[in-house]
C-alpha cells in the first residue's frame, strides 16, 4: 500500500494588495519623492505613485520582525502597463560594496530591469534577490520600485508581495534540523529560573535565540518553549531538541495565554519571559537574577536591547507620554551613552525579556489574556508597581532584539491601547515621575516590540 503523502506547508507570503485593509506585512511608504494617492485602473483599486522630481516610484516597508533578510525570496508586483517603460527594484543590501549612499553601505542596490510593453491591462513583474538585509536604508523603506517613465506619468500599482523561494525553503528546512539535533540543554531538577519563550513561527529566530541562550547562559535554569499553534516546522524541529521543554498549543492563542500556560508548567522560582526574537549575550541572566536579589523589593527586572543591525538602543526602560501612552526611552540611543549605561527603576519594561519572582507572577494575576499581543507585558509591570514592588532596568544585561517581527503583532493595536488607557491613564501621574534626571529630555518612540 502506498504511503499517504503529505500536503506541502503553504509558502509563506508577505503581501499588501490594494483592496485589502487587512495587515499582510507590507506597507506602501509616502516619500517626498514617492507621492501616494488611491487610484483605479482597468476597473481595480490601486495606488498611484508620482515623484516631482523625476520618474515615478514607489516606496515599500516590510513588518518587522520578518527573518528575511540574505534569504533567497522572489518579490512580485502588480502594474498598470500604459506606456512603454522599464522597472526594478533598489533594495537595502547586505553587499557592502555597494556605495550609492557613501554612509549607508548597500543601501539602493539595484536589480536587473523588467521592460513593460503598453496593453491597458495589469502585469506582474517579478524580481529575485538573495541579499537583502532591508533595514530600513532606503529613505526609510525597505525596497522601492523604481522606473523610467516620462515625470509627467504616474507608476500605477495594486499588489506587492515577498515570498521565499522553494530552494530557499527546502534549504531553511534542512539547515533548521540541523541545528536542531546539535543543541542540547543540561537538566535542571530543581531550577532557579524557568526561561519561557513564547512562539508563533518563525523557526529561524527560535533557533537563532536558543543557541545564543544555550552558549551565553550559566547554570540552575530551565527553558520551556510554547509552541503557539505555529505551521512551520517549528514544533517537530523544539522535539528534537534534548533537555527542552515544548508545551504545544493546537491553536494561537496570543502572547499572554502562551506566558501564562508557560507559568503554569514552570518549576523555577523566578520566571524569565523571553521573545524568540531576542538574541541573549553574555552574562545576561546571571546579571538579571543578581539585579533582583540585591533587593527584594524589586520584582520586575528588565534588560538593555539593542537593534542587531546598528547596535543601537531599542529598549532601556518604558515611561509614558502625557496622553498616557507607553514609549520607550531613548530608543536609538548609543549602547555606551552614559543615560543607558546605569540601572535604575523605571515605570515599566517591555516583556521581549522580563525577568519576576514567581510568587509576584501569581499574586498579581499574570498576564491579563484580555490583551491580544499588545500592552500585557506594561499592564502587568503596572499592577506589580501597585502591589508595592519596584521594576528595575538592568543595564548590565544586554541583548540583541529584532523587535515587531511576530506574526499578528499589531492586529489588535487599537483595542489594546483602549483597554489599557481605560484602566491606567488616570493613575500614570505617580509613574512618570519615576523618569530619569539625565540631565537631557529623552527622545522617546512609541513602543514596537
Amino acid at each position: 500500500m502506498a504511503e499517504p503523502v503529505s500536503p506541502a506547508p503553504p509558502v509563506p507570503e508577505w503581501s499588501w494588495h490594494a483592496d485589502r485593509p487587512a495587515d499582510g506585512g507590507i506597507e506602501p511608504l509616502e516619500m517626498f519623492d514617492g507621492l501616494l494617492r488611491q487610484a483605479c485602473a482597468a476597473g481595480a483599486p490601486c495606488r498611484e505613485a508620482r515623484n516631482p522630481l523625476g520618474s515615478a516610484q514607489a516606496y515599500f516597508a516590510l513588518r518587522r520582525p520578518h527573518g528575511l533578510a540574505n534569504r533567497a525570496l522572489r518579490v512580485t508586483v502588480e502594474i498598470f502597463a500604459e506606456a512603454p517603460h522599464a522597472v526594478w527594484l533598489e533594495y537595502d543590501s547586505s553587499d557592502r560594496s555597494v556605495q550609492v549612499v557613501p554612509d549607508r553601505p548597500g543601501a539602493f542596490k539595484r536589480t536587473p530591469s523588467v521592460v513593460i510593453a503598453p496593453s491597458g491591462d495589469w502585469v506582474q513583474c517579478r524580481f529575485e534577490i538573495d541579499d537583502g538585509r532591508f533595514c530600513r536604508a532606503v529613505n526609510g523603506a525597505d525596497f522601492r520600485l523604481a522606473s523610467d517613465l516620462p515625470a509627467e506619468l504616474p507608476l500605477r500599482i495594486r499588489r506587492c508581495a515577498v515570498a521565499p523561494l522553494a530552494a530557499d525553503l527546502s534549504r531553511t528546512t534542512v539547515a533548521a534540523a540541523r541545528v536542531a539535533a546539535a543543541l542540547a540543554f543540561p537538566a535542571a531538577t530543581d531550577p532557579a529560573v524557568s526561561v519561557i519563550v513564547p512562539v508563533f513561527n518563525r523557526l529561524e529566530l527560535t533557533l537563532q535565540c536558543l543557541t545564543a541562550l544555550r552558549a551565553n547562559t550559566g547554570a540552575g535554569y530551565e527553558v520551556l518553549v510554547v509552541d503557539d499553534g505555529s505551521s512551520d516546522g517549528t514544533a517537530e524541529a523544539l522535539r528534537a531538541i534534548r533537555g527542552l521543554r515544548v508545551l504545544e498549543h493546537g491553536a494561537n492563542r496570543g502572547f499572554a495565554a502562551a506566558c501564562n500556560a508557560g507559568a503554569a508548567a514552570a518549576r523555577g522560582r523566578y520566571l524569565l519571559f523571553l521573545n524568540n526574537d531576542t538574541v541573549p549575550q553574555g552574562g545576561w541572566l546571571e546579571s538579571m537574577v543578581a539585579a533582583a536579589e540585591s533587593d527584594r523589593t524589586i520584582g520586575i527586572v528588565g534588560a538593555k536591547l539593542l537593534f542587531p543591525e546598528t547596535g543601537e538602543i531599542q529598549h532601556a526602560g518604558v515611561e509614558f507620554t502625557a496622553e498616557g501612552v507607553p514609549v520607550h526611552r531613548l530608543e536609538l540611543a548609543a549602547a555606551d551613552d552614559p543615560a543607558v549605561c546605569r540601572s535604575r527603576p523605571v515605570p515599566a519594561v517591555t516583556g521581549a525579556c522580563l525577568l519576576i519572582r514567581r510568587i509576584v507572577f501569581e499574586r498579581c494575576g499574570g498576564f491579563d489574556e484580555r490583551f491580544r499581543n499588545g500592552y500585557e507585558d506594561i499592564d502587568l509591570c503596572l499592577r506589580v508597581r501597585e502591589a508595592g514592588h519596584e521594576v528595575l532596568y538592568c543595564a548590565s544585561s544586554v541583548l540583541l532584539h529584532h523587535a515587531c517581527v511576530s506574526d499578528g503583532r499589531w492586529t489588535h493595536e487599537a483595542a489594546n491601547r483602549t483597554l489599557f488607557l481605560s484602566r491606567w491613564k488616570e493613575r500614570l501621574g505617580a509613574l512618570t515621575a519615576i523618569r530619569a534626571t539625565d540631565g537631557r529630555g529623552a527622545d522617546r518612540a512609541p513602543l514596537r516590540g
